[in-house]
């Protein structure tokens, strides 16, 4: 039997946090992930300086693209 182990030059694949506090709330799946796209969008403007005299991070990101990416396809409707 043939075994593949990870190796220290093995590439990391792109991923998503999930903090585990979204474990414990009564939240429907979408939420948990509508919340991990969020956050991914607001830590590459935070890495790009996207933020305003506030300080306040700032990002675009069109709810049609939300819906394609959680998986609703046109609709809108994130719930």
């Amino acid at each position: 039997m043939k075994f593949d182990y990870m190796t220290e030059i093995e590439h990391t694949v792109p991923y998503y946090q999930f903090p585990k506090f979204l474990l414990e709330l009564p939240l429907p799946q979408n939420a948990r992930i509508l919340y991990m796209l969020l956050y991914d969008r607001s830590r590459i403007s935070l890495k790009n300086r996207w933020a305003d005299t506030d300080g306040r991070i700032c990002f675009i990101f069109p709810i049609t693209k939300i819906s394609s990416k959680i998986g609703n396809g046109s609709n809108p409707g994130i719930g």
